[in-house]
């Protein structure tokens, strides 16, 4: 399995950095190559995927299946980008992701954040209502279990419900993805709205697998609006959490924010390591 990170927050490194046309941008879009498939789950806020392909050497072209961890734009925005270049692979996602969302500070809207849908091709769309299995080795997950942390930042973010009022955001439209291949097991996340523990204790109890090796995602523990973290006591919980899953190693960037990052690398140790633009990891 060969991972690599087309759209992060940050450089991966000086080399990459000297890398033409690589360039940084707040979101997340993985290409997963894996079980004789091209995978990309979620395509960054904008075009900069395209560039960062280019720049990596990747053929977008040749990707057969896409999926869209969650309705937000810095993981969605890339999806019209995408399929200029890719005409036949669909793309898995929540029939409510292309509902408006925004966040709200102090009452007011601050910004829209959803996934604009123009120049979409929505045909293109396979809706995901339940858990899904794409193949033998590709499993699709929604609708996590909520009995450990939650990231506190969901309070100030809100989805338009029946098309009418909005509401706060129950991430109902958030899916994770299970890669096994050759005895390991990955499992790809967006943001971890539903909390990084529930949905990995969700994962093996619909699946009845002992542990998942690596997970990949971001954590959702820096509000990007204020650009503070989560507190020490909220983050030694989740801590906490993350180590009674004593076989998963850990990939974690974007919505983690940096400062979380050092926080929970200083306890956690090789168990967790970070993700960045240009990074290519084999498993």
């Amino acid at each position: 399995m060969r991972i690599t990170c087309l759209v992060e927050n940050a450089l991966d490194g000086p080399r990459m950095k000297a890398l033409p046309g690589l360039e940084p941008r707040h979101g997340l879009s993985l290409l997963i190559e894996a079980c004789g498939r091209t995978l990309l789950f979620d395509m960054g806020p904008d075009h900069t995927l395209l560039g960062n392909a280019e720049a990596l050497g990747i053929n977008l072209s040749q990707v057969d299946t896409a999926i869209l961890s969650h309705g937000h734009i810095d993981h969605g925005g890339g999806i019209a980008a995408f399929q200029l270049v890719n005409t036949d692979a669909d793309i898995y996602s929540s029939p409510e992701a292309l509902s408006p969302s925004a966040v709200k500070l102090f009452g007011f809207i601050t910004k829209g954040i959803g996934v604009d849908n123009v120049g979409i091709d929505t045909s293109r769309l396979r809706p995901v209502t339940a858990d899904t299995r794409i193949s033998d080795h590709l499993e699709l997950f929604c609708q996590f279990e909520s009995a450990g942390f939650i990231p506190k930042n969901n309070r100030s973010l809100f989805r338009m419900k029946n098309g009418k009022t909005m509401e706060k955001d129950d991430f109902s439209h958030e899916l994770a993805l299970l890669v096994k291949e050759e005895g390991k097991t990955a499992l790809f996340t967006g943001c971890s709205h539903s909390g990084i523990g529930n949905m990995l204790q969700t994962v093996l109890n619909r699946t009845g697998l002992s542990h998942i090796d690596y997970v990949m995602g971001g954590f959702h523990l820096c509000n990007p609006i204020t650009g503070l973290s989560e507190s020490q006591t909220r983050l030694d919980a989740l801590v906490a959490e993350l180590k009674r899953f004593e076989k998963t190693r850990f990939y974690s960037g974007h919505c983690t924010g940096l400062n979380a990052y050092v926080y929970l690398k200083n306890i956690l140790g090789d168990r967790i390591s970070r993700v960045r633009t240009g990074m290519r990891l084999d498993i």
